[in-house]
């Protein structure tokens, strides 16, 4: 079943032009969000790790 592949059985689907050309719009704005987004946390867990290696490195050994 086709419709399974585009959300829930029971979304409804659009069939009009201007319906399509409006998800589409909308749905481009979600990729850039999240992609965004997914840009900024990659490289906040970069940082907490060189962070976390770098406070383990410098910090003086335990007696």
């Amino acid at each position: 079943m086709v419709s399974a592949v585009h959300g829930r059985p029971t979304d409804r689907q659009t069939l009009g032009a201007v319906q399509i050309l409006r998800y589409e719009r909308d749905r481009a704005r979600t990729v850039l969000r999240m992609t965004n987004w997914a840009r900024w946390t990659g490289l906040l867990g970069v940082l907490a790790v060189t962070s976390a290696v770098l406070i383990t490195w410098i910090a003086p050994p335990a007696p």
